[in-house]
């Protein structure tokens, strides 16, 4: 089951109107209520009398930028826990850029809807949960991940991700393992290669999310370049291969914080 969004509060802030339009039709299906600014004093003028579980900011603004945005409120202790995520049309430079600004996370304009909707949904979830939005991945060390990949090579790469902060990593070279270990204790997040027994992902979550005690267990997906899952699977993220590894290394910390605040059940 997923979390219950329809008392969560979302602020989207875009100097363009059509965006302002746009945006928010794309995050509807979420249920949660979206308020809009169209610049950060407007958006200033809502926070002092709302506080919104996320604040999704356009990076390129006039005046104030996202970046700037950003840095401002993550300045002030009465709004640097608010979680923010900038959202752009750029491409270079601007997942650094974003957290170099003290960012949460950062979502491109042309990217996937469904992944968009994923990401907030995870953003407002683990907010909505009271856990700190960021926490590092050392936070979590002695926490079990399971990992499910017929790839040596992905397998080693998200080792290396996880290793080094004290997280037990427990693989699964193929998709018969990976069912034998539903008997058992679940993981605070499994990692699913989508190419895992012919590409049978569908199937493989659906026998992780029929296992009562499994159910909740957030699922981060990984999927060859320039695709997605299918619609309707119900993972909570998914990340592209081949891994980059700070790419990686944020995602795997995003699906533990929104594991550990219990958003999935």
């Amino acid at each position: 089951m997923h979390t219950d969004l329809s008392k969560a509060l979302l602020l989207f802030i875009d100097d363009d109107r059509l965006q302002r339009k746009l945006f928010p039709e794309v995050l509807e299906p979420l249920g949660a209520e979206i308020l809009t600014a169209a610049n950060a004093e407007n958006a200033m003028d809502i926070l002092s009398d709302r506080r919104p579980g996320l604040i999704l900011c356009d990076a390129v603004m006039p005046v104030t930028d996202g970046f700037q945005f950003c840095r401002r409120l993550k300045d002030d202790p009465a709004t640097r826990d608010l979680p923010f995520a900038i959202i752009t049309s750029l491409s270079r430079n601007v997942t650094e850029r974003s957290l170099e600004a003290g960012a949460d996370d950062c979502f491109l304009k042309r990217g996937s809807e469904d992944l968009l909707r994923l990401r907030v949904r995870e953003l407002l979830g683990i907010a909505g949960g009271g856990f700190g939005i960021s926490e590092p991945l050392e936070a979590f060390a002695g926490a079990r991940v399971v990992a499910a990949s017929d790839s040596p090579l992905l397998l080693s790469q998200i080792s290396l991700q996880v290793a080094p902060a004290g997280i037990h990593l427990d693989t699964c070279a193929t998709a018969g393992e990976l069912l034998d270990r539903l008997d058992g204790p679940p993981p605070a997040l499994l990692v699913v290669d989508a190419s895992l027994s012919n590409g049978q992902l569908r199937e493989i979550i659906a026998s992780v999310r029929s296992q009562p005690t499994w159910a909740g267990v957030p699922i981060l997906a990984v999927v060859d370049k320039g695709e997605e899952p299918e619609p309707g699977i119900p993972v909570d993220d998914w990340i592209t291969k081949p891994l980059d590894g700070r790419e990686a290394r944020r995602r795997i910390t995003m699906g533990l914080r929104f594991g550990k605040a219990g958003a999935r059940r």
